[in-house]
């Protein structure tokens, strides 16, 4: 069996997709946070989009052009996702009342 099929391999890649996407979003809002709120808050909604759109894409592409167990990706990648999320959103809503 090929590591790169495996499940391990593949959650790993699917966390580590995850991490990227939280270390942007604190490094983004830690620069909005200097701003006015008004601002902060369409720096921080909008790169929360911008964020999601650039993920989906790059999974879509790490499923069809990497040689990894689809499920136990999609599986790590998404409920990694839905945690982490919910986590910045409670981190913004903290930070800013």
């Amino acid at each position: 069996m090929d590591l790169r099929e495996s499940g391990i391999y593949s959650v790993l890649i699917g966390l580590l997709l995850c991490a990227i996407n939280v270390l942007a979003g604190w490094l983004i809002a830690h620069y909005s946070f200097k701003r006015k709120f008004e601002k902060a808050i369409g720096i921080v909604m909008g790169s929360m989009v911008a964020r999601m759109a650039i993920m989906l894409g790059t999974a879509a592409y790490i499923i069809a052009a990497v040689p990894i167990d689809i499920l136990a990706f999609s599986l790590a990648f998404g409920v990694g996702n839905f945690i982490l999320l919910f986590v910045e959103i409670l981190y913004f809503h903290f930070k800013m009342s």
